[in-house]
């Protein structure tokens, strides 16, 4: 991927925050997990750019960039975004990302215009006090941008809600060594609770 020295420098900082992020999921559940702290620095960036002064100071600092690295952390996203996907013909990368905004509330069509150029950010409004509606078409879009893999992510939005930010991540690829599927056999395995389990 060609990124600035900048941006480099940037990755390595953001290391704690992303192994950070990594370590508080993994206390705080024992089911099995996929989990991407890149999604997590899209949704935060969405997040910043509607921000100002103290509180963009921070979100800068906590993903490695600095006070006042606005800029610097939509031109990374937006890096991602594009590089990303064209790396290995071998392999399906989609990123998507979206705001549902309460149909109570405007956004600034400035901060649209900037969330769509930097993080291709569908915008859309929709009427919370129709839950299953608004459910519905969220989770339409979640399985439409991740292959079907995951077909809902919400049971039900708040009327009290502002608005919901989603990323979705697409992954499919090969193994660089296939597995031999008849390697695979039943066998005992002792789960973190200390319990044998067969796997």
């Amino acid at each position: 991927i060609e990124i600035t020295t900048k941006s480099a420098d940037f990755v390595q900082q953001g290391l704690p925050f992303t192994f950070d992020y990594i370590g508080r999921i993994n206390d705080g559940t024992e089911e099995n997990y996929i989990i991407s702290p890149l999604s997590m620095q899209f949704l935060l960036g969405m997040i910043l750019d509607g921000t100002r002064g103290e509180t963009a100071d921070e979100i800068c600092t906590v993903l490695g960039y600095g006070k006042g690295e606005v800029d610097a952390v939509n031109e990374y996203c937006l890096s991602m975004l594009q590089q990303l996907p064209e790396l290995d013909k071998k392999t399906t990368l989609s990123i998507a990302n979206a705001i549902v905004v309460n149909q109570q509330y405007s956004l600034l069509d400035s901060y649209q215009a900037t969330v769509g150029k930097y993080y291709e950010a569908f915008v859309s409004k929709m009427d919370f006090s129709d839950s299953d509606a608004a459910v519905t078409e969220i989770n339409q879009w979640c399985s439409d941008h991740t292959g079907g893999m995951v077909p809902k992510v919400l049971e039900r939005v708040s009327i009290d809600m502002l608005c919901y930010l989603f990323n979705a991540l697409y992954f499919k690829s090969e193994w660089k060594f296939m597995f031999d599927k008849s390697a695979t056999s039943d066998k005992d395995f002792m789960s973190g609770a200390g319990q044998k389990v067969k796997v």
